[in-house]
């Protein structure tokens, strides 16, 4: 063949495949060490600060007299590439307002049934992901909400990877417990009664903002899914069967 005819044909291709492209989601969370560079300055330092600063403008209980002990904890965070774009996410554990003057000062178990505030209302800690985009600057929240027939406290985001890239859809594993139980009086007692979900998430980019939305068709709320592999095992026989519909 005519290498000049060749490589047209192939150019074209490439042109025609990049025509026809679509929308792509993917996470990374290997962060690295940057050499020379101060450790508050790295990615994933930064990525901290503007976590914990949004997290804090959000908590109930940021501004109690015990806050310095209730400040919001994190978990590990990802870059969040959407259509090639990065952006970050993170996830943050703390009692967000339900009102925008609310204030929540834990009581302490000794004095006040578990799980209390001074205040009066119950302490509840939700798992929250954070989402900034390049610059740092926070462009969407989302809170997590178990659907469970008791108040519960959220603990911990054991994990999140893609389950659908061309929908933009993430796997998310969290982790919590009831409130209304007794506290774990000894060692081997911690972990028992914690249920762990996995949730599918579809997310939107629009004017700069990233608005999530649980979807529940295949995989409901709540679920005993508790590895993004069952979930995915989960979606993937939800999904094949109402293709299998669709084509009858």
């Amino acid at each position: 063949m005519n290498m000049r005819l060749f490589a047209g044909i192939t150019a074209l291709m490439l042109l025609l495949s990049s025509m026809g492209a679509r929308a792509e989601i993917a996470v990374d969370g290997n962060w690295r060490s940057e050499p020379g560079v101060p450790l508050e300055q790295w990615e994933g330092s930064r990525l901290e600060a503007a976590t914990l600063a949004t997290a804090i403008a959000l908590s109930a209980t940021s501004a109690g007299k015990k806050a310095a002990s209730r400040r919001p904890e994190l978990d590990l965070g990802f870059r969040l590439y959407i259509e090639g774009t990065k952006y970050y996410v993170k996830p943050a554990l703390f009692m967000a307002k339900d009102r925008p003057d609310e204030v929540c000062t834990p009581a302490s178990f000794t004095r006040a049934p578990t799980y209390q505030c001074e205040e009066g209302q119950r302490y509840k800690v939700s798992c929250h992901l954070m989402f900034f985009n390049a610059q740092l600057e926070n462009i969407g929240v989302y809170r997590f909400r178990p659907q469970e027939g008791y108040e519960t406290y959220c603990n911990a985001v054991l994990a999140m990877g893609v389950a659908d890239k061309e929908r933009n859809e993430l796997f998310v594993t969290f982790q919590y417990f009831p409130i209304d139980r007794p506290a774990a009086r000894a060692a081997n007692e911690v972990g028992k009664g914690w249920t762990r979900m996995t949730s599918l998430l579809r997310l939107t980019l629009a004017d700069g903002r990233i608005s999530v939305a649980e979807d529940g068709a295949c995989i409901p709320n709540p679920n005993a899914l508790e590895t993004i592999p069952d979930a995915r095992v989960a979606l993937k026989r939800c999904r094949g069967t109402e293709a299998t519909k669709q084509r009858k």
